[in-house]
Order: structure tokens, then sequence, then C-alpha cells
């Protein structure tokens, strides 16, 4: 998505969320469905661009832990027949949790044209990835989390990316994704080679450090 147009969606971003009215349609949503109905489809009806008539299906079944027919709450298919986002709704205000994430999950890995599964109680919403190398199983941390009582630019130009527009591509959310996912692994992996280093980075440091000549006690 070119610089223009990831502003211009931005700046719509920030109007739709402006005009939305949060804080009555929260207190509207006393249970799963009036959140869904007040907070979760006008978020990606009225700010997010999708068509309710075209973009959504509620019929999508999934097999969880050896139980059939259980339906998806949300599935997002662009106007196709397979899902492209699965979508998990809590009651709003729900602390959302390790076992809500393995519900998504199971949902996720059970329909194979999903692509990216999220996680929302219509107040956060955690966007998860499918990890190819795990079964398609989703990364066990959301790779963008967008909260709609605290956000800021970088959060709406990521969300850009999901916008219902002629420059929506899922393959660049997940280049995206996978992007991100890669870079949190950086202080793992940076805490695993300072835990047990090699001779060869000891060298390198001791060297940096202005040392000439390096003995083993040194080292």
């Amino acid at each position: 998505m070119d610089s223009k147009r990831l502003k211009q969606i931005v700046n719509q971003l920030k109007r739709s969320l402006e005009k939305f009215g949060f804080d009555q349609r929260f207190t509207n949503s006393n249970d799963e469905t009036q959140t869904r109905d007040f907070l979760i489809h006008p978020f990606f009806e009225e700010i997010m661009g999708y068509n309710k008539m075209t973009d959504f299906s509620h019929e999508i079944l999934a097999d969880v832990g050896g139980k059939r027919a259980r339906k998806v709450d949300i599935a997002i298919t662009l106007g196709g027949k397979k899902p492209l986002i699965l979508v998990e709704c809590k009651k709003a205000g729900t602390n959302l949790n390790d076992n809500h994430f393995r519900q998504l999950n199971e949902y996720c890995r059970n329909t194979t044209s999903s692509k990216v599964g999220i996680l929302t109680d219509g107040v956060k919403y955690h966007f998860y990835s499918q990890n190819k190398s795990e079964n398609n199983n989703l990364y066990d941390h959301p790779f963008f989390t967008f909260n709609m009582e605290d956000y800021g630019t970088s959060d709406l130009e990521m969300l850009a990316l999901f916008c219902r527009t002629d420059q929506f591509e899922m393959n660049t959310i997940i280049e995206e994704a996978e992007e991100i996912y890669f870079l949190s692994r950086f202080d793992d992996a940076l805490f695993e080679l300072l835990k047990t280093p090699t001779d060869n980075l000891l060298k390198e440091i001791y060297v940096k450090m202005g040392g000439k000549r390096s003995t083993e006690r040194i080292l």
C-alpha cells in the first residue's frame, strides 16, 4: 500500500472511530450477543468497511475437541466461499485468556482456508496468524492488538491493512505478521546466546574491549 493511500485510510479510520460512540455501545453490551450486535459487527462494518451481506458468514462449522458442528462466531469470507479470517467473540469487558485463545486456535486449525484468527471482546482485538511449521496452529501470541480505548497512529496504520478496500491483500498481512513474529524472538535469542556464549563471541567481545592477548582465565 502506497503512503498516500495509507494516510487516507488512517484518516478515515480516525473519523470513523471518533463518531463510533464506543462508551454507549459498551454500556449496552451486557452479554456476548449484545457485544456482537453493538460493538463487534459495527466495528467491522462501520469502521473497517466490510459488507454484512457478502463478507460475513455465521454458518461455518468446525470440529473442536471431538465435538462436531460447532459454529464459528464470525467467519470473514471477503465475498468468497471459504473463510479467510475467523473471529471468536466474548462479552465486552471479558479478560481474554488462554482458554479463549485455545478455542479460537482449534477453530482455525480445523478450518484449513483460514489465515488469521481474531479474539475479541469488542474492546480489544487480538490478531493471530497461522504458524505453518506447527500444523497450522496459531502462534501463541498476537502479532497485533488493537484497543478501542487506547490507540495511536502506528496502531491505525496496522489496522489499515485489514480495512475492506481495493488494496486489501491477505499476503501483505501474512508477510507483516511473519516479520513481527520473527523480530519478537530477538530477546529470547539474545538471552540464550549470552547465557551460553561461544568462544568466538567471547573473543569478539574481548577484542572490542581493547584486549590484545586473551587467556582462558580472562575469557
